[in-house]
């Protein structure tokens, strides 16, 4: 307002001047509706004189300074944000940490202490089929621990990491079921026994490394890798050899690469006990191996040689090979087709029955006889040539053969027994040549159950 400035210029006026000026504005601010600038005024014009600066003050130095507020101290919240944050930190800590296990929830990494944390803690962080486990990254198992109890680590799908002491001597069946983003464990020489199904559900892509061993003792249980595609290294990290050569076990009747999962036979004497080590059973087929090398000198594959090798795909048989012994790959779902040299002269009974995938096979001049059910339940099968050199063909050989569209039996073939044809449908066809009926040889059921079209004299 104009009245004060003219106030605050009163100050460089001689006391005269300032006199008449007052008094001018005491008369101004009398006849004005606002009493309480009078009470500013009137004490303002009886102040002393003060002393007169050089130069003219700002508006600003001379309005009143309003006295600061008090802030809140920023120490108080901060110490009751950390007391808050303490508690909680504790309660957790002390709720993750016992005498059995200690387990970091920001790094989701389990320390276990002593063998009782798989008498009943192990339920906090395994999973199950319908509610798999994202509780664990890590586990450490500290030296002193003695075992890995059963269903241990059920699927615990987040596993990466796994470290089992020396100490250990025991895994519990189940003990790693699913456990599928681990890639690798090493399972230390003090282990004596394995449970039955441990690794169950690993895959090609996960590797076992075992140390000190060669073979798996007696007291593992034999189906310990049941279910099991994973690579097992033997001897692993040995100070005779490095990982990658021992990850093949090397003996005087077969070689086996445990990474390509591709086994050479080198002799004969692998059909008399080692090929059980291999071979799987109607209740445990076995993913042991990929490919099979049968070595030149080899005269025989050996009865069940290969039975229920479901992981199966291929297979090399040199010339030196006479016979095909029977059930030899019973049950090799994953077989495609193979190739049986001309040095063959018997295939045995059922030796490919239930091969699922087998689309092909070719039957050489050398084979003399398909015995009973030597190709039945090879339901993918859709071409076969069977040679002039046959002369017979034994009990339920192409048993449900179904998806053959037609064969062709020569006239060399003497003898064909009951049911050779059964289950197949009016859409097959059979081509008999140099033939317009069954001879006294063939067994009067040989079509029995039979409605494919027979071609005679085709």
């Amino acid at each position: 307002m104009k009245y004060k400035h003219t106030v605050r210029t009163l100050y460089k006026l001689n006391r005269a001047e300032k006199k008449d000026i007052q008094n001018k504005h005491f008369k101004n601010v009398m006849l004005m509706e606002e009493p309480e600038t009078v009470e500013t005024l009137v004490p303002q014009a009886e102040l002393p004189e003060p002393e007169l600066p050089e130069e003219p003050q700002s508006e600003l130095a001379a309005e009143p300074m309003q006295k600061p507020k008090k802030k809140k101290s920023a120490a108080v919240t901060t110490a009751t944000i950390i007391f808050i944050v303490g508690i909680i930190f504790a309660i957790i800590y002390f709720s993750n940490n016992t005498d059995n296990y200690s387990y970091d929830i920001f790094t989701k990494t389990l320390t276990i202490r002593s063998d009782d944390y798989f008498e009943s803690d192990y339920e906090k962080f395994r999973g199950t089929y319908d509610a798999p486990s994202y509780k664990i990254n890590k586990v450490i198992i500290n030296n002193g621990v003695t075992k890995i109890g059963k269903y241990a680590f059920e699927y615990c799908t987040n596993l990466t990491s796994i470290t089992i002491p020396d100490s250990m001597t025991e895994i519990g069946f189940d003990a790693f079921y699913n456990c599928t983003s681990l890639t690798s464990i090493i399972i230390p020489d003090s282990v004596t026994e394995i449970g039955w199904n441990a690794f169950y559900g690993w895959t090609d892509k996960q590797t076992i490394y075992i140390k000190g061993r060669s073979e798996a003792p007696s007291g593992w249980d034999s189906n310990w890798n049941k279910y099991c595609k994973a690579k097992i290294v033997w001897n692993a990290f040995s100070e005779s050899s490095d990982t990658e050569s021992s990850n093949v076990e090397v003996t005087d009747k077969y070689t086996f690469d445990n990474y390509t999962k591709t086994l050479t036979v080198l002799s004969d004497a692998y059909f008399e006990s080692d090929y059980e080590k291999f071979r799987g059973t109607n209740d445990a087929p076995s993913y042991k191996i990929n490919k099979v090398i049968i070595n030149n000198g080899v005269t025989e594959i050996g009865i069940g040689a290969f039975w229920y090798c479901a992981s199966l795909t291929s297979i090399t048989i040199p010339d030196s090979v006479t016979e095909i012994g029977g059930f030899a790959f019973y049950n090799c779902t994953s077989l495609t087709s193979i190739t049986i040299p001309d040095s063959v002269t018997t295939i045995g009974g059922d030796a490919f029955a239930n091969c699922t995938s087998l689309t092909s096979i070719t039957i050489p001049n050398s084979v003399t006889k398909i015995d009973a059910r030597a190709f039945s339940g090879c339901t993918s099968l859709t071409r076969i040539t069977i040679p002039d050199s046959v002369t017979e063909i034994g009990i339920g050989a192409f048993l449900y053969c179904t998806s053959l569209t037609r064969i062709t039996i020569p006239d060399s073939v003497t003898y064909i027994g009951s049911w050779a044809f059964d289950n197949w449908t009016g859409k097959q066809k059979i081509y008999i040549k140099g033939r317009s009926e069954a001879p006294i040889g063939w067994d009067s059921d040989w079509n029995r159950g039979c409605y494919a079209k027979i071609v005679w004299n085709a």
